[in-house]
């Protein structure tokens, strides 16, 4: 089955996260951006990168290596147009997460926002916050922090940080 994300034109997509009824766009960005200033990461892996909503965020100067996923070749395009420049080594991944390991290098601080579209509420499922952190108890993350912030729209949120021990390897699509 084709994923609907591949149906999904990035200006539908953007439109919809600023939407003032959705209002996510900009919360995603902000939350990326606190998280870049706070953990000051060497290099960072976006998984749903869309069009590189926040990367203006990036400091080229600490963050010299930004890895982005996306299942859109679209969206990875217009990432590639729009941030280049002000991302150093920027390496775009075309793969679909579901089920496959990534071949993404080690890196400081991963991140992933992934909204829900009605186009596709078929695939979606949303994980309950304890639940993901017994997920990634499992595979050998510790919750660093857990917090809750609304959007301007009113839409709530669940912010979850989550660290390995000091000196651990974990893949967590194996």
């Amino acid at each position: 089955m084709e994923s609907p994300w591949l149906k999904i034109p990035l200006a539908d997509y953007e439109a919809h996260m600023a939407a003032p009824n959705i209002d996510q766009a900009s919360l995603l960005a902000d939350v990326f951006s606190t998280l870049l200033r706070r953990f000051q990461p060497a290099s960072v892996a976006v998984i749903g990168c869309a069009g590189g909503n926040g990367f203006e965020h990036i400091d080229p100067h600490m963050t010299t290596r930004v890895v982005t996923v996306d299942i859109n070749p679209e969206y990875l395009e217009a990432t590639a147009r729009r941030h280049s420049a002000g991302c150093g080594n920027l390496t775009l991944l075309n793969a679909d997460i579901a089920g496959m390991e990534l071949p993404v290098e080690p890196v400081d601080l991963f991140y992933t926002a992934l909204p829900s579209i009605l186009q596709l509420a078929p695939l979606m499922r949303l994980v309950d916050p304890p639940d993901l952190a017994q997920v990634a108890r499992g595979v050998g993350f510790a919750l660093l922090e857990f917090t809750r912030v609304t959007s301007r729209a009113g839409k709530d949120f669940a912010i979850q940080i989550y660290r390995r021990p000091s000196g651990s390897v974990v893949n967590p699509w194996q």
